[in-house]
This record gives C-alpha cells, sequence and structure tokens, in this order.
C-alpha cells in the first residue's frame, strides 16, 4: 500500500502542470535569494514558460494521446461479442476497467462515478446485450466496502438495464495490474472483451497479456480524433485551453503507467491488433 501512494505522489510531481508550477516557483525563488544566480533563476522561468505553452496548447502531447489512443481502433460495426465464442457454448466476459468513485451514499449511482467510468459502463453493457451468456465484470475503485460497491454497481446497471446476476465485481483492485490479476482468476480461459478509456487501453491490454489474458479491445471515450481524418480550423484553438492541459495529463498519465510497467516486468512484449 505504501509503494502505491508513492508512486501516485512522485508521478503526479512529473504532471504537466505540478511541473510548470515547480520550475516557475523554482526560479523565482533563486531570483530573490541570489544575485550571483540570475542565470539559473532566469532559465527556470523561461523553462516552466515554454512547458506551461507546450501544456496548454498540448503539443506534443496531442500526438502523442492520439497515438496512443488509436493503437486499439474500436471494433467493427459488424464485429459482436457472440463472435468471441466461437459457436461455443462457452461464457464470455465484458471487462469494465475502473475509474472515479464518489463516496457519498445520498448521490444516485449515475452521479457516483466519473464520465470516464460512466462512459466505460455504456460500452460495456451494449455490448453484454449482444450476447445471452455474456457476464459483466465490473472494477469498482474508492474505499467503500465491498458490499457497498456491489450495491452501487447493481443500482447502476439497473438502471442500463442489466441483470444483477449478470454482474461480477472486483471491488479491491488498486491499479491496472491488481485489476489485471483479479480477472485472469475469474476468467481463466474464456474470451473476454476488455471495456474501457481508450488513452488507457495500450497499457490495459499490456498488463492484461502481462498475466496471461488475450482480451479483445473494445475501447470507448476518445479523446483524439481518428487519425487521417481532416482538422477544421476554429479561432478557439489559437489560444491555450484548460482541455488541452487535460490532453497533456492523459498523455503524460500514460506514459509513465506504461514506462513504470515495463520497468516492473508486468507486461508482454506488443503485439499488433
Amino acid at each position: 500500500m505504501a509503494g502505491f501512494f508513492l508512486k501516485k505522489i512522485v508521478s503526479r510531481l512529473l504532471f504537466p502542470v505540478p511541473l510548470c508550477l515547480g520550475l516557475l516557483v523554482a526560479g523565482i525563488l533563486v531570483l530573490c535569494l541570489s544575485r550571483r544566480r540570475r542565470r539559473l533563476g532566469v532559465s527556470l522561468v523561461v523553462a516552466g514558460t515554454v512547458v506551461l505553452l507546450a501544456v496548454g496548447y498540448a503539443f506534443p502531447a496531442g500526438a502523442v494521446l492520439r497515438r496512443i489512443e488509436w493503437r486499439y481502433a474500436p471494433p467493427s460495426p459488424a464485429w459482436s461479442l457472440a463472435d468471441l465464442a466461437a459457436g461455443e457454448a462457452r461464457r464470455v466476459w465484458v471487462v469494465v476497467l475502473g475509474s472515479g468513485m464518489n463516496e457519498d451514499a445520498a448521490l444516485p449511482a449515475n452521479s457516483r462515478f466519473d464520465a470516464r467510468f460512466l462512459a466505460r459502463v455504456f460500452e460495456g453493457t451494449r455490448l453484454l446485450r449482444q450476447d445471452a451468456r455474456a457476464r459483466l465484470i465490473l472494477s469498482l475503485p474508492g474505499p467503500l466496502s465491498a458490499a457497498e460497491k456491489k450495491e452501487v454497481a447493481e443500482g447502476l446497471c439497473l438502471g442500463l438495464g442489466v441483470e444483477p446476476d449478470r454482474i461480477q465485481p472486483i471491488t479491491t483492485a488498486l491499479d491496472t495490474a491488481d485489476e489485471a490479476r483479479l480477472v485472469a482468476d475469474i476468467v481463466g480461459a474464456e474470451p473476454l472483451a476488455l471495456v474501457t478509456s481508450a488513452s488507457h487501453m495500450l497499457r490495459a491490454v499490456r498488463l492484461f497479456e502481462g498475466v496471461g489474458l488475450r482480451p479483445t479491445a473494445c475501447p470507448t471515450d476518445f479523446l483524439t480524433p481518428r487519425p487521417g481524418l481532416p482538422s477544421e480550423f476554429h479561432p478557439a484553438g489559437l489560444f491555450p485551453s484548460a482541455d488541452n492541459v487535460y490532453l497533456s495529463e492523459r498523455a503524460t498519465y500514460e506514459c509513465l503507467g506504461l514506462a513504470w510497467a515495463a520497468l516492473r516486468g508486468q507486461t508482454s512484449a506488443p503485439r499488433r491488433p
């Protein structure tokens, strides 16, 4: 647990906004406290400003994120979840990976999850309806008890027309590597469709393959347009924006996650989809 929180804290220091602020604050402090190190102070302030501009315009993070997101394109409209069973009487699993969750029990089920998780759940339940034999594995983050998480998940899925007996919650995973191990224990050799945000799919697939699974990627929640589509000019694109900062954060988060997983030997050799 301590290692998990240390990883989260250290990685956040490398996120675009903390990094920009760190460079700017360090530069201002050097300029205020030491006249002899004025050149260093100016260099730090300039570096912080350049990084801030790059983050605000999502450069080059936008291109990096697009490459990550479209490593696995959505399945074609002709594809169906039933195809995974290959005509056999085998159970098929739809695995929806977790994201943010609110602990406030006064909120309705659909208001207790962030937009990323809701997009994943909507896609997962859409796939689930394609095969009556399919079952849904739902990973639920946060400090709530297993019983509370199960209740919230069932309430959310019931609202989407999914029967509770088709839901298998995962309540103890701290990160994607944990999710992969726990899913492997449940699924075994049975086929699975992996549903998560497009920006997270590349890392998720590699972690799942690292525990011996062969997931079919079903990405959702895309943040970047498909490569090759013509881009339209909009005057708002002339200015830095919070949306671009978010794209930069997602790209940084996934690149750090991929590097960390590779250093720990948790991923398999990359394969083409």
